[in-house]
């Protein structure tokens, strides 16, 4: 039975090994493709604001919002949905951790450090 159960648990191990790593690889390419993706929006969209996020959030207190969902192809061949909000002026309420793996914004703000809010204006 120890003969069976060995080569199981090895080959277990190594498919977990795979993946962790392609989550690893999947988080290093989201963290880029949010910022990535500001960029052609901020050029279609002079002037506003933008928000791209994939995590719990509050954006009722936005003004003159649109929403755009996108869809981010990962390495692993998974998907992870964002909404983009393009918008002129407004709180906005983040209730992840702040890094930019789930969230990448530009424009004109002020950020409330630890409870990741941002004021648009």
């Amino acid at each position: 039975m120890a003969a069976f159960v060995a080569p199981l648990a090895k080959i277990g191990f190594q498919v977990g090994k795979i993946i962790i790593g392609n989550n690893n690889a999947d988080k290093d390419f989201r963290n880029g493709w949010t910022q990535q993706q500001l960029g052609p929006l901020q050029s279609a969209n002079p002037g506003k604001n933008i928000m791209i996020i994939s995590v719990k959030h509050d954006a009722s207190q936005l003004k003159g919002s649109q929403q755009q969902h996108m869809d981010c192809v990962c390495p692993s061949g998974g998907h992870v949905n964002y909404t983009a909000y393009i918008f002129d002026e407004g709180v906005f309420l983040h209730q992840g951790d702040g890094g930019f793996l789930n969230w990448a914004f530009t424009g004109d703000f002020i950020r409330d450090g630890d409870k990741v809010s941002l004021l648009f204006y």
